[in-house]
């Protein structure tokens, strides 16, 4: 269950450069799911971060020795990418399997039941919580994200130009590409959707950031 005690613990920034040497930042979630008889680990984002990579890095806070530190990670093998929408997930089992990590990484992970399903009820109004790095932002020195708020600016359960999008009202920046956007009930966080980028009209930005919607999340993730 996500709750506001837990919610800046399933995210990460990640580092990309990628195979033109360009570097990018962005921000991914945790994501574990069942399958092959086992927990599996993931971390998702959108696609145009994880596509054509040279190497990319993620840090996780651990703790040892009763102190915080960063471990710094680095991503091993390649993503799985949306054919369509821009969406990635890629494997972090080695990491979190490994036995000198077991029960010290500082995680927590989001599910397919956090992920919200169309008879999910939704208000004609709805306040959301992006967690994200805006511009590689990050309120202390343990990768912590920055949380932001806002409303939902299309009909959730809409499709926004005909595809499996929404708008919120929220400013987006370079390195919030891959940030969750979430909706309360009860105290308890749903997963609504995933930022892709600044939406402009008429080639002028207008303060909404694009999001790829519940569906494309819980179908395309395991």
């Amino acid at each position: 269950m996500l709750t506001k005690e837990n919610l800046i613990h399933t995210v990460t920034k990640i580092t990309v450069l990628k195979e033109n040497d360009e570097c990018k930042i962005g921000t991914g979630f945790f994501y574990k799911y069942h399958a092959n008889d086992r927990e599996n680990y993931a971390l998702a984002s959108n696609r145009h971060i994880f596509e054509n990579i040279k190497n990319a890095l993620f840090s996780v806070p651990i703790e040892q020795n009763g102190q915080v530190n960063l471990l710094n990670n680095e991503i091993r093998i390649q993503p799985y990418l949306h054919p369509q929408y821009d969406v990635a997930v890629i494997g972090i089992n080695d990491l979190i399997d490994s036995p000198e990590y077991v029960g010290k990484l500082k995680i927590s992970w989001i599910t397919k039941e956090d992920i919200i399903t169309e008879d999910f009820p939704i208000s004609a109004i709805e306040y959301a919580l992006m967690i994200g790095y805006p511009l590689s932002f990050q309120s202390d020195n343990f990768v912590t994200p920055l949380i932001r708020s806002g409303v939902i600016a299309t009909p959730l359960k809409s499709k926004f130009n005909g595809l499996e999008r929404f708008l919120v009202d929220m400013e987006c920046f370079s390195g919030s590409s891959g940030s969750p956007i979430f909706i309360n009930r009860d105290s308890q966080y749903y997963l609504v959707g995933i930022e892709q980028s600044s939406y402009s009209y008429k080639e002028k930005e207008v303060g909404l950031g694009e999001c790829e919607n519940y569906n494309v999340l819980s179908s395309f993730l395991p």
